[in-house]
């Protein structure tokens, strides 16, 4: 968050937790006293209280939900995140993100069990380039925007959404670090991610159309440590690992026949193929 915002990420943190502001779980998480975080709402809602759309950050869902039904978001708005279970139903228009063009951080999240309150009837036409963090539960189309290049995008979130294919085209950027498709039934294809060779992390669990991950798809990518493909019942053989992959799971994809080849990956720390190599 601290490096889409232009800042040294490493050295702000350690500015913030020796000012006591921020401090460090025994997990490894961020943690922020709930009086710090309303105080840094309240500023920014004396920023603007009158249009919604002008303040720079939006995570109360009624607000979100004005500002998208009437298109009043502005070139102010850097994030949005909130929880939209609880909002009306809303068709969103194709030019909803138009005019966000700074918009850095989008996080659309949902409560299980809840129906998706959020429609794409037209698509949309793009989101915004400057977005670093895109998550979005329940996604409602088959594919990104075709206009959009998400040049800056470090994370891709997507989890039980519409998607089926993620098309090359320069939509996957090379700055993409953690991409997470899981539970996404209709997903039948996934892009060439060996041009992506910073990632890290690739979340395909329970994508249950999904028949492969063509093996030369992964072969420059130095940095995966972590491949999750558990529930992938539809997938008859899995990819050439990269070296430096830690963490793999394979558990639940039924059709598999053969184990996958970890002589290359010396690092190898955790391993699930648990329910695999039934026939």
């Amino acid at each position: 968050m601290l490096k889409m915002h232009g800042f040294s990420a490493r050295r702000g943190i350690d500015v913030l937790i020796n000012k006591s502001l921020i401090s460090i779980s025994g997990d490894n998480h961020l943690e922020m006293h709930d009086l710090l975080q309303e105080m840094g709402q309240s500023i920014v809602h004396e920023q603007c209280t009158h249009n919604l759309g002008k303040r720079s950050r939006l995570w109360n869902a009624k607000d979100v939900y004005q500002v998208l039904k009437n298109r009043m978001g502005t070139t102010k708005l850097q994030a949005i995140h909130s929880d939209i279970s609880t909002i009306p139903e809303l068709q969103l228009n194709p030019d909803t993100f138009k005019n966000m063009h700074n918009l850095r951080l989008l996080k659309f999240s949902a409560q299980p069990n809840v129906d998706n309150k959020m429609h794409l009837p037209e698509g949309l036409e793009s989101f915004p380039e400057e977005l670093r963090y895109l998550y979005w539960e329940r996604y409602p189309s088959e594919s990104l925007p075709s206009e959009f290049s998400p040049h800056n995008l470090v994370e891709l979130h997507m989890p039980n959404g519409k998607v089926k294919k993620l098309s090359h085209n320069g939509q996957i950027p090379c700055s993409l670090r953690i991409l997470d498709l899981s539970s996404c039934c209709q997903l039948t294809e996934v892009p060439d991610l060996s041009q992506f060779p910073n990632i890290e992390a690739i979340d395909l669990c329970w994508c249950t159309s999904l028949v492969q991950v063509p093996k030369s798809f992964m072969k420059n990518l130095d940095k995966l440590t972590r491949l999750e493909l558990a529930g992938c019942s539809s997938l008859k053989a899995s990819p050439e690992l990269p070296r430096n992959l830690r963490q793999l799971d394979l558990s639940s994809c039924s059709q598999l026949t053969e184990v996958p080849d970890l002589s290359r990956c010396p690092n190898v720390e955790e391993i699930d193929l648990l329910k695999i190599l039934r026939k």
